[in-house]
């Protein structure tokens, strides 16, 4: 999914990280505002790694605000790979009122914005609804989804891949 020479950015999340650790692509540009992500990518030799600027949330380990926002906007990416709170049947949502500022304007800066998540968070609402169906390409998830969100999400054109091996 990720080919040699890309230009890709990674989200806070801990679905999302695991991108970071099983990166085969060689010669990749990686920007992130996970602590987390940018720590597994240093120890690879084939990565640039750029890390956003702003105010550190200690919790989530990751930087946010105004600057981080801003400094989207310096960026094109060939491929956003984003993480989210949860999933219902009108969109994908957030715990914290600043993400959905945040990946509105990270996907105005993307060819490709790939969703990554678990079960736990399908059908599963947070506090503040992000994006749309319509903003997202592809999401990839471990188990099979429930019918009712499958279908919306299926209307709006969106390719699901299922990765869980059962």
């Amino acid at each position: 999914m990720i080919t040699d020479n890309e230009m890709i950015y990674l989200d806070v999340s801990t679905t999302v990280n695991f991108i970071a650790q099983f990166l085969k692509a060689r010669q990749v540009t990686i920007v992130t505002n996970s602590i987390d992500s940018a720590y597994v990518l240093a120890q690879s030799e084939d990565t640039t790694i750029h890390f956003l600027g702003g105010t550190l949330n200690k919790s989530t380990r990751h930087v946010t605000g105004f600057s981080a926002i801003e400094k989207l906007k310096d960026y094109h990416f060939n491929k956003v790979f984003i993480g989210a709170a949860g999933i219902m049947e009108d969109g994908i949502y957030y715990g914290l009122e600043e993400d959905i500022y945040f990946k509105r304007e990270l996907i105005k800066h993307a060819d490709q914005v790939i969703l990554l998540t678990d079960h736990t968070k399908h059908n599963h609402r947070q506090n503040y609804r992000g994006l749309i169906f319509e903003s997202i390409d592809t999401i990839i998830t471990n188990k099979a989804m429930p019918n009712n969100l499958y279908s919306s999400i299926e209307k709006h054109g969106v390719e699901v891949l299922i990765t869980d091996t059962e």
